[in-house]
């Protein structure tokens, strides 16, 4: 009978240096039934970090044209056409100078003037008239509001901005025709300085 081996003491302790590499630990899959593939939702790529702000554009130095009209009915009163930079323009001083034309208009006439509307309309070159921006300016602080359409127009590069600015007065018959020799302004030029 064949004598069992037993291995040294030296295989025996060498045989305890080598050990078994320990197994990768996986991440356990969720089932997906074949069913399902379709209509599980992919893993969307996580986006782009978001781009630093812009930097603002200064359009300090850049002009804008503004046209400028008052009517009195469909007869036009004054009109001028000049380029403003931004904050150049004070509406109260063109108040003033329509007031004044508007004086002369009606002065010794069988009517008087009274406001009716002012409209500013901005525009730029390669704009179609759907884009085109229309502000009402019922009172002097919405030349700010106009003023911030045209400087976005400005930071956008636009090419040519152009603001009309219309201020429409109707004629309205006199009460007292007596006081023809009078000078007087229109009934309403008071409120046209407040309103505008």
């Amino acid at each position: 009978m064949p004598r069992s081996h037993k291995p040294s003491a030296k295989a025996r302790a060498n045989s305890s240096k080598i050990s078994k590499p320990e197994p990768k630990q996986c991440a356990p899959q969720k089932f997906v039934h074949p069913e399902t593939i379709d209509k599980e939702p992919t893993p969307v790529p996580s986006s782009p970090p978001a781009s630093p702000i812009e930097t603002s554009v200064d359009v300090s130095d850049v002009k804008y044209t503004l046209a400028m009209s008052c009517m009195l009915g469909t007869a036009p009163i004054f009109t001028d056409t000049k380029k403003f930079k931004l904050g150049q323009f004070q509406l109260q001083d063109f108040t003033g100078t329509i007031i004044k034309k508007l004086a002369k208009a009606v002065n010794n006439a069988k009517y008087t003037a009274e406001w009716e509307s002012a409209t500013v309309v901005i525009s730029a070159d390669r704009l179609n008239k759907a884009q085109w921006i229309s502000v009402d300016v019922e009172e002097e602080s919405r030349w700010k509001v106009i003023e911030e359409w045209i400087e976005e127009f400005m930071v956008k590069k636009r090419v040519n901005v152009t603001a009309k600015l219309t201020v429409i007065y109707r004629k309205l018959e006199r009460d007292d025709v007596e006081s023809e020799d009078e000078d007087e302004e229109p009934k309403r030029g008071a409120k046209v300085q407040i309103a505008l």
